[in-house]
C-alpha cells in the first residue's frame, strides 16, 4: 500500500527540517518491470531534477531492476526494506515469499516456533514496529507471534540491555535512531553477540542527507513545528 514508505520517509524528512515542506506521491502495488520503468521515468523528470524513490520491494528481482535502471537514470533510490528482509532469511533459514511453503512452515514450527522481534527506537517505535510488521508478512511460515517494542530508548544501557534480551531469546533486533552515534553502538553490540538485526533508519537518512544536501538534526523526532503550541503550553514563569 506504501504506508511503510510513507511513514518512513516523513521520519525521515523530519531530521532535515519541516515535514510541512515535503511533497511526496504513492504508488502502491508495485508489481511488474512496466511498473518500475514507469515510476523511474517520472521520478527523473521530476520538476526539471530527480526525486527520491523510497520504496518498499521484496521481490528481489524487481529490487535489482530497480537499482539498476535508477542508475541510469540518475535517480536515488532506497529499500527501506531490504536489510530488515535479509536479516530475517537469516535467521529463519527461509526465503521471503509471498505464500507460505509448507516445508519452510513445519521447519518452523520445529525450531523457530519461540522467535521473536525486538524494535527499538529512540521515539514511540512506530516506524520500526511498521516495518518489521510488513517485512514478517513475507515469512508467514516463520510462526514469529510477538513483537517486544522497546520505546523512547535514549542510553547506551538501554541499548545493551536490549540486545542482550534479544540474544537470550534467539531474536532478531531491529532498531530506528536519529542519532547516528546510537545506531552503530546497537550495530557493534549485535555483531559482537551474533544477534541478527535491521538498521531501518539510517539507510534512509543518510540518502536523504545526499540527497538533499543538507546535515541532518540527528535528534529523536526531528523538527516538527505541529507540536510547538503543545510544547509551549508545558511553559511556566517563576519568580527570581
Amino acid at each position: 500500500s506504501g504506508s511503510v514508505a510513507s511513514l518512513l520517509t516523513k521520519a525521515a524528512f523530519a531530521q532535515f527540517g519541516s515535514t510541512e515542506k515535503l511533497r511526496t506521491s504513492v504508488k502502491a502495488h508495485l508489481q511488474s518491470e512496466e511498473e518500475v520503468h514507469e515510476l523511474l521515468a517520472k521520478a527523473a523528470t521530476f520538476k526539471g531534477q530527480p526525486a527520491m524513490v523510497v520504496y518498499t520491494l521484496a521481490d528481489k528481482k524487481l529490487d535489482k531492476l530497480m537499482k539498476d535502471e535508477a542508475i541510469k537514470l540518475n535517480v536515488p533510490v532506497v529499500n527501506v526494506l531490504e536489510g530488515l528482509l535479509a536479516a530475517m532469511e537469516r535467521r529463519f533459514d527461509m526465503k521471503r515469499s509471498t505464500s507460505i511453503n509448507t516445508d519452510d512452515y513445519s521447519k518452523a514450527l520445529d525450531d523457530y516456533n519461540d522467535c521473536g522481534v525486538y524494535c527499538m527506537s529512540d521515539s514511540a517505535g512506530g516506524c520500526a514496529t511498521a516495518a518489521t510488521r510488513a517485512a514478517l508478512k513475507q515469512f508467514r511460515g516463520a510462526c514469529v507471534e510477538k513483537l517486544t517494542v522497546c520505546p523512547n530508548v535514549r542510553t547506551l544501557e538501554e541499548i545493551q540491555m536490549v540486545v542482550f534480551e534479544a540474544f537470550s531469546n534467539e531474536s532478531i533486533v531491529t532498531f530506528s535512531f536519529a542519532n547516528p552515534g546510537m545506531g552503530r553502538f546497537t550495530r557493534m553490540q549485535c555483531e559482537r553477540l551474533k544477534v541478527d538485526y535491521a538498521d531501518i533508519y539510517q539507510p534512509l537518512v543518510i540518502a536523504m542527507e545526499r540527497y538533499l544536501d543538507y546535515p541532518l538534526v540527528g535528534v529523536p523526532g526531528g523538527m516538527d513545528l505541529k507540536e510547538l503550541e503543545i510544547s509551549k503550553k508545558s511553559w511556566r514563569i517563576e519568580q527570581v
